[in-house]
């Protein structure tokens, strides 16, 4: 499974990554997770355009734009999208889901469980 953290702040994508990694316990699993991490739209932008096809994208809210959304649209049409926030009102469109920073261990284990590899 490929991921992809897109997110301004590396030390946040950092703790996301360990916590991630905390809930793949079976090697087997942990050794078919791949996680791309960019501070910058467009190198995450350029990574779609060469092929890379992530299965779960962490979007930092205040990280993304409408050009973003447009290529994940575009190149990953089935891609689970999960919009990363410490803004507890924040109410995103379109039924993302959406995982607050401090992030809390429950919530990353609800979003890894679309695809099951815990």
């Amino acid at each position: 499974m490929q991921v992809a953290i897109l997110d301004h702040h590396f030390s946040d994508q950092e703790i996301l990554v360990n916590k991630i990694f905390e809930h793949c316990l079976c090697p087997i699993k942990k050794n078919n997770v791949f996680i791309s991490q960019y501070n910058d739209n467009k190198k995450f932008i350029e990574s779609l355009y060469h092929g890379d096809d992530y299965q779960i994208v962490y979007l930092e809210v205040s990280s993304i734009d409408s050009n973003t959304f447009e290529a994940m649209k575009e190149l990953l049409p089935y891609c689970t999208i999960i919009l990363i926030t410490a803004n507890e009102d924040y109410i995103p469109f379109n039924n993302f889901e959406v995982l607050l920073k401090p992030y809390d261990s429950q919530r990353i284990i609800d979003t890894l469980v679309f695809f099951s590899f815990l």
